[in-house]
């Protein structure tokens, strides 16, 4: 994985990451199957199952590094669809 990402903490169920030119958005999910919700403006999603934030954000890089770097590895990510 790259260099630890800086995170902004939006609110207090929000916090932000600028990941490879795009801006990332982990957002608390109370009440979901999986505690967090890394989205960004293009419609791209995926759920973290951890309910620590210290922890979800290291999922969350984890994601960010294996899907940007290494997506010949994976399917495509979740995308919404209206």
């Amino acid at each position: 994985m790259g260099p630890k990402q800086r995170w902004t903490t939006v609110n207090r169920e929000a916090h932000r990451v600028y990941w490879q030119g795009g801006r990332w958005t982990l957002r608390a999910t109370p009440g979901h199957k999986y505690p967090w919700r890394l989205t960004n403006g293009e419609g791209v999603h995926q759920d973290i199952g951890v309910a620590d934030l210290v922890a979800a954000r290291a999922m969350a890089e984890f994601w960010l590094d294996v899907t940007m770097n290494h997506s010949s590895l994976l399917s495509s990510p979740t995308r919404e669809t209206a």
